[in-house]
């Protein structure tokens, strides 16, 4: 997945003690004149508060009635909530998250004909 391998890489260059430079393929999304994609929502009924969304420290999620919320202002459609949700609870319209196996009943599920490690 690009977010683990993204992830990877940073905590790779952070634990190095010289100077390192990020070459990333497109413009930050969050700046002026990038076009965003579609919001992102959370379906409440399938969120189960397991804060694995805040880990990513977006600006966009924030809580809202005990559950993750996201603000579709702040939200530039990246999809790495989505991609960390692992209850399917968050997508492009409620109730469309994918789901990837949470690993509570010792199963893992296929996504779009991929298996979660």
């Amino acid at each position: 997945m690009i977010l683990e391998d993204t992830e990877i890489g940073l905590k790779e260059l952070l634990i190095g003690d010289k100077a390192s430079v990020v070459i990333a393929r497109r413009a930050c999304a969050l700046l002026k004149g990038v076009k965003r994609k579609p919001a992102y929502k959370v379906d409440k009924a399938l969120c189960w508060n397991c804060n694995l969304c805040f880990s990513l420290g977006c600006p966009a999620i924030a809580v809202q009635n005990k559950k993750a919320y996201i603000d579709e202002s702040l939200c530039n459609g990246c999809g790495l909530c989505a991609q960390v949700c692992k209850f399917g609870a968050i997508g492009q319209n409620a109730g469309e998250g994918a789901l990837l196996g949470c690993g509570l009943d010792g199963k893992q599920s296929e996504v779009h004909g991929m298996a979660q490690r």
